[in-house]
């Protein structure tokens, strides 16, 4: 675990690939306005363990409780799952897992997730995309629609954030934060969030909260990067992580819970 309140000022670069090369996770923590949340990510994001944002240091405490007992819990390593279409007719078109690798064999009927290690109750979900030829009954339940729904959510919340950091950092924070709000919208019309999905509703609530820490630049350098991030790295690994004020949930059953 790494804790940094403030800059770097050690003259060597760190380089990433190094970081990679250790195949050790190495959680990270950006403490107070000052901290480099822009290497703390790449370094949790390079060695896949996640970035937390603390914002109180009356939270230190449970930052590094929670993730410590994440570690003492570990049930399951190098995780790897393996889809396949049994059917002629319907081919993989695409694995969708965040983070995690995936590989998906040329003939589009197999592919596989690799997820790494897993803690105890832990839940791992991502999205599998098949083309499936036209059947007279084209019926679905509802609670298939709704998982299916929530997940596209999810990704398309995840894929706004780094969207949104992007525009952030070239300095148009107009965009930045238009792109965060037309993602509510867009969530605010499906099938999940009419149904009054907690999950869905979760979801739009932390979107609109980095919305508020976009407001100029100072605030977005000081509170937005960082929550940003903390999403987009608890999004990826679909692990809980702490992300300051606006992240008050962690937008999955299976994540944990964030506390804020």
């Amino acid at each position: 675990m790494l804790l940094s309140d403030g800059q770097d000022n050690y003259a060597k670069a760190i380089d990433l690939q190094d970081i990679s090369r250790l195949q050790i996770p190495v959680y990270t923590f950006g403490f107070g306005a000052d901290h480099d949340s822009g290497m703390l990510n790449s370094i949790s994001e390079g060695s896949k363990g996640t970035f937390s944002f603390i914002e109180d240091v009356g939270v230190v405490q449970d930052a590094f409780a929670q993730c410590i007992g994440g570690l003492l819990s570990v049930a399951v390593q190098d995780v790897q799952v393996h889809i396949q279409s049994f059917d002629p007719n319907i081919c993989l078109s695409q694995l969708k897992a965040g983070g995690y690798s995936t590989n998906l064999a040329g003939d589009k009927k197999t592919g596989s997730v690799d997820l790494g290690d897993m803690y105890a109750d832990e839940e791992r979900d991502f999205l599998v995309l098949v083309n499936i030829p036209v059947v007279a009954d084209g019926s679905s339940s509802d609670h298939m629609k709704l998982v299916s729904v929530r997940q596209k959510n999810r990704l398309q919340a995840a894929e706004a954030m780094s969207n949104s950091r992007a525009a952030a950092e070239s300095g148009d924070l107009p965009r930045a934060r238009s792109i965060l709000s037309g993602c509510v919208m867009q969530m605010a019309d499906t099938v999940s969030m009419q149904a009054r999905d907690q999950f869905t509703f979760d979801l739009a609530s932390d979107l609109e909260g980095v919305q508020q820490r976009m407001a100029t630049p100072a605030m977005y350098a000081s509170a937005g990067r960082p929550q940003l991030l903390a999403g987009m790295s608890s999004h990826s690994t679909q692990k809980a992580v702490f992300g300051g004020a606006a992240f008050k949930y962690i937008l999955h059953e299976g994540y944990g819970s964030t506390i804020s």
